[in-house]
């Protein structure tokens, strides 16, 4: 996901003010996606991390351990991070791309960590998850 890609999407949520501009892309171990395939959903989450002291343990356990396990699912198949810049909104947001419509994509997670529990890291706070659905390819995600 291209972070022009990721500005146009969020645009036509109307969410790109908000967030664009406060938010920079971070370097992270996550893999580059494969093969593209066509978006159909995205998962947007906010998090924060527990303490300044425990900054790379957290990015080490969210890039190894979280985003790593969300993409083996096979129920998305990109991921990219933000972390914030200015303001006061939570610290770092991710997104992730899914085939499937958005809440679906995330329902079958759900299903997923059910059979393939994934562990959460107490030095994370979840702040919102939100999935948002593409209406078809003309138009843009709702």
């Amino acid at each position: 996901l291209g972070l022009d890609d990721l500005a146009e999407k969020l645009s036509a949520l109307g969410l790109s003010s908000a967030l664009m501009g406060r938010y920079a892309r971070m370097d992270s171990a996550l893999p580059e996606p494969g093969e593209r395939e066509a978006s159909r959903g995205l998962l947007v989450g906010f998090t924060d991390c527990r303490s300044t002291e425990e900054y790379d343990a957290f990015n080490h356990w969210y890039d190894g351990t979280h985003a790593a396990d969300v993409l083996r699912s096979g129920i998305y198949w990109s991921a990219c991070r933000f972390r914030l810049q200015a303001g006061d909104a939570p610290e770092f947001f991710a997104c992730y791309e899914s085939s499937r419509p958005g809440p679906e994509a995330l329902r079958a997670l759900m299903a997923h960590y059910e059979q393939h529990p994934s562990p959460m890291d107490p030095i994370c706070t979840i702040r919102h998850v939100w999935p948002f659905d593409r209406r078809d390819e003309q138009s843009p995600m709702e």
